[in-house]
């Protein structure tokens, strides 16, 4: 047969055991709140560096293409001064294809 003492001592630490879970709980839900909290802001952070990337992409793009113009106009300039036909090198349109590629 039980101790009676044995019960009694249980059913007095049956609340301290409640509340102590009932804790536990209630801050296994503030976490979770605040792992999704950061978890919206890494989100964020990581859409606005996309766009960024994106934007600089296309800056890089441009300056690419800048650059081929340049070295095409470079090219006839150097061309014409030494003389040379132009019909030889090509138009600008031509150099800056072959410089630049097939991509416009």
């Amino acid at each position: 047969m039980p101790d009676i003492e044995f019960i009694t001592s249980m059913f007095g630490q049956l609340p301290l055991v409640a509340i102590f879970l009932w804790f536990v709980l209630q801050r296994d839900k503030k976490l979770k709140e605040h792992d999704d909290e950061w978890r919206g802001v890494i989100e964020k952070i990581q859409a606005q560096q996309n766009e960024s990337m994106k934007e600089f992409s296309s800056a890089l793009d441009v300056l690419a293409e800048q650059i081929a113009k340049s070295t095409a106009t470079l090219i006839l300039h150097d061309a014409t001064c030494k003389g040379e036909n132009s019909e030889t090198i090509g138009s600008a349109r031509d150099i800056m294809e072959k410089i630049y590629g097939s991509r416009k």
